[in-house]
């Protein structure tokens, strides 16, 4: 299949913007620097006097989004004192206070825009973190937590490595709402996450799928730990009291995965069911099962 031009260019600063987030700022700090080097020597050499302005603002742009702005500014006063000795080539000892003055502006001009797309640099991972994570509770959230799966799956079929998930739900949670309001509820699911977060490994992954519904992806734990671990997590949860101090419970229904399910879809309604089950056998208790085939 032939790709129609734009789909090319796009397909090109897709797989170079993919190469530079992968590269150490050591890395990209030399490839920029030869960039610039190279740049400032054609710009040198160049036989008429154009300008260069775009080709500089490419080292500069890439120090500035992949490392710091800090390094954009020392980039664009190099860019400037470049264009400096190019003019000065082409009009050796004239006007020295104008060439002056020009490099002191372009310096300016790469400084505003080093600023601008550091502003839009913030603003653009304030964006991807939204998107990615739950506000209330600060775990990922359904679309982030989907993604994270797939990629365990995807890597447990490569590897034959079993995992374990667990579908955690709050017992009688909107009682808590309707008793007390929603503030104190989302307290709750706040103390509620922050909990598990604080007791799990630093591998493990949990996800908010809506209301009082958790989920907890952890890789490469066996069903030998796995019923102590969930247990342990139910004990520290049920230490959250509400108001008038009664202490709240969990359902949670989880599974070990021996065998390798093709979709994410598949694991969450088999844990989903497990804790559904939890729930119409009396609430508060933890139904665990190993998946073999």
């Amino acid at each position: 299949m032939i790709l129609e031009p734009p789909l090319i260019f796009h397909y090109i600063a897709r797989k170079a913007y993919r190469y530079l987030e992968q590269c150490s700022e050591r890395s990209l700090l030399l490839l920029c620097s030869l960039l610039l080097i190279g740049l400032g020597w054609l710009h040198y050499s160049f036989p008429v006097d154009i300008s260069f302005f775009l080709f500089y603002l490419v080292p500069v742009a890439i120090v500035t989004w992949f490392i710091r702005g800090e390094w954009g500014i020392l980039f664009g006063v190099i860019s400037a004192v470049f264009w400096l000795a190019s003019d000065l080539r082409i009009e050796l000892g004239k006007h020295l206070s104008a060439h002056l003055w020009n490099m002191s502006v372009r310096s300016i001009q790469f400084a505003i825009i080093v600023y601008l797309l550091t502003a839009f640099k913030r603003a653009y991972n304030l964006e991807k973190t939204l998107a990615r994570f739950d506000t209330l509770t600060q775990t990922v959230n359904r679309y982030h937590f989907f993604e994270l799966l797939q990629a365990q799956l995807t890597l447990n079929q490569k590897n034959c490595i079993s995992f374990t998930i667990a579908y955690i739900d709050l017992d009688d949670f909107k009682q808590i709402n309707d008793k007390f309001g929603h503030q104190v509820g989302d307290n709750i699911l706040r103390k509620f996450a922050h909990t598990i977060q604080q007791n799990i490994r630093s591998q493990d992954i949990l996800g908010r799928l809506g209301g009082d519904e958790f989920v907890l992806l952890l890789p490469n734990l066996n069903p030998q730990e796995a019923p102590t671990f969930l247990k342990r997590i139910q004990g520290c949860l049920t230490q959250i009291t509400t108001p008038d101090h009664h202490s709240i419970t969990v359902s949670i229904g989880a599974a070990t995965f021996e065998c390798f399910p093709t979709s994410c879809d598949e694991v969450l309604e088999y844990v989903d069911q497990l804790m559904y089950n939890v729930k119409m056998s009396g609430k508060n208790n933890i139904i665990y099962e190993i998946v073999k085939h």
